[in-house]
């Protein structure tokens, strides 16, 4: 149910166990160790003519930008991507593009347009956990961890979990975002 995500520490982000039939919103975070791994919140979409999607991609210590490559039906279509920011993309030509996972560091994501009604994305809501900083008090936490390309920043208060102190449970900062149907992320509760 959960994945962990490296940014200059730690952060436990929880969510849904399976991605949205449609999301808005597609986050790839790669890795390079010895060849590219790539894990991506979604592996396929559907969209009619015309949506859009927001793409999201963070790759720690490497490069900040890159185009990322999708064979569809008129031929390549590159997008540009960016790590301090969100890609939109919209399609209107009926059909499938596959991104080439040779060139987009391992990532793979199928996105169908299709005529038929598509059902519109679903909101989600992600759990975020880091170790407390070294002061105790949680609006220390630095703004980039835990801040991939479209999250909000702050918002952080003082909770307990199980996960820290390889597993023996411990204080940590704690917050929760949505990922909502029109590709933004809000903080709530």
């Amino acid at each position: 149910m959960a994945s962990l995500a490296v940014l200059a520490g730690s952060v436990a982000i929880a969510g849904p166990s399976h991605a949205a039939s449609n999301p808005a919103l597609v986050h790839f975070d790669t890795v390079y160790n010895g060849g590219w791994s790539c894990t991506s919140s979604a592996s396929s979409v559907q969209m009619n003519p015309g949506d859009s999607l927001t793409l999201t991609w963070s790759n720690p210590a490497q490069a900040s930008s890159a185009f990322f490559a999708f064979d569809g039906p008129t031929g390549q279509l590159y997008v540009s991507m960016r790590t301090d920011r969100s890609s939109q993309l919209t399609l209107s030509t009926l059909g499938t593009y596959q991104s080439d996972a040779v060139l987009n560091f391992g990532c793979s994501l199928s996105i169908s347009v299709v005529s038929e009604p598509v059902d519109p994305p679903e909101a989600h809501d992600y759990l975020q956990q880091v170790g407390i900083p070294l002061s105790g008090d949680c609006s220390d936490v630095p703004n980039y961890v835990g801040h991939l390309p479209g999250f909000p920043i702050g918002g952080w208060s003082k909770s307990w979990a199980l996960w820290i102190n390889d597993g023996l449970g411990g204080p940590v900062c704690t917050r929760e975002v949505e990922g909502r149907p029109d590709g933004t992320i809000v903080l709530i509760g």
